[in-house]
């Protein structure tokens, strides 16, 4: 029974910081109704995880220690959306960290006011869901500040190759706007433009001239097609080129 409380009291804090983007750390015990003391333990021990971080300092109105802001950091937003309840206020959330997911959150209101954030919420969960499952123990070491530096320095060199490293951002991001045509989480599928008439495609072609209207999304879209072509076209060769070997040794 502790440790079902201890849980659900990091949880208000990934949910509160989720919400109000920012709190002070002085603030969060009032806020999830917990004494200093516990909400510290928590906030300590979630900031040692890698999931929420200090965002800045802020002199003490009447002097004293300065006061500690907190916010999420990018493991903290993936880890609180894999909750059911935060997509209660999933606007809220969109706003305060679109910086995260740009092509995401970023584009939250124009999935919206493009009659498409229905569509959206559920691919967002399903992505969450898939993430989760295939990185959960890993997400805070995907996401860390030190994992995503490095990673921005390698990427032009990977890029000129088309080969693309572990990355978490990038990942959820592909998965949300393209599955099943391109995925990082699960088999692709097979699509022909019949499928995408039917009404429960789980893309369908009101997604796809959805993201044709955005120019970020568009250009995003058209690059990770060419990408996944490429590579699904050495993987033909590689696997063409070995049936032959092996019918060849086996005649």
């Amino acid at each position: 029974m502790k440790y079902r409380s201890s849980i659900e009291t990091s949880l208000k804090i990934l949910t509160l910081l989720a919400i109000t983007k920012e709190a002070a750390q002085y603030e969060i015990p009032k806020e999830i109704r917990k004494d200093y003391r516990t909400a510290l333990r928590h906030i300590q021990m979630l900031e040692k995880q890698g999931l929420i971080k200090l965002a800045r300092t802020e002199p003490a109105s009447k002097g004293g220690k300065d006061k500690k802001i907190y916010t999420l950091t990018a493991a903290g937003l993936v880890g609180i959306l894999g909750y059911q309840h935060i997509y209660d206020c999933i606007d809220q959330v969109a706003m305060n960290y679109h910086s995260i997911f740009p092509l995401i959150f970023g584009k939250w209101q124009f999935f919206k006011d493009n009659d498409c954030g229905d569509i959206a919420m559920h691919r967002l969960k399903d992505t969450m869901y898939l993430t989760h499952k295939y990185m959960g123990a890993s997400l805070p070491r995907l996401l860390s500040e030190e994992y995503l530096e490095r990673l921005g320095r390698l990427k032009p060199e990977f890029e000129k190759v088309d080969f693309e490293p572990l990355d978490i951002i990038d990942d959820v991001t592909k998965h949300f706007l393209l599955f099943p045509v391109v995925t990082s989480f699960t088999m692709s599928w097979a699509i022909f433009p019949e499928d995408l008439k039917t009404p429960l495609h789980t893309i369908g072609s009101k997604w796809l001239g959805i993201l044709k209207k955005d120019v970020h999304l568009k250009a995003y879209v058209e690059k990770k097609l060419v990408i996944a072509h490429k590579h699904a076209k050495r993987d033909l060769e590689a696997r063409t080129a070995f049936l032959q070997y092996w019918k060849k040794v086996n005649s």
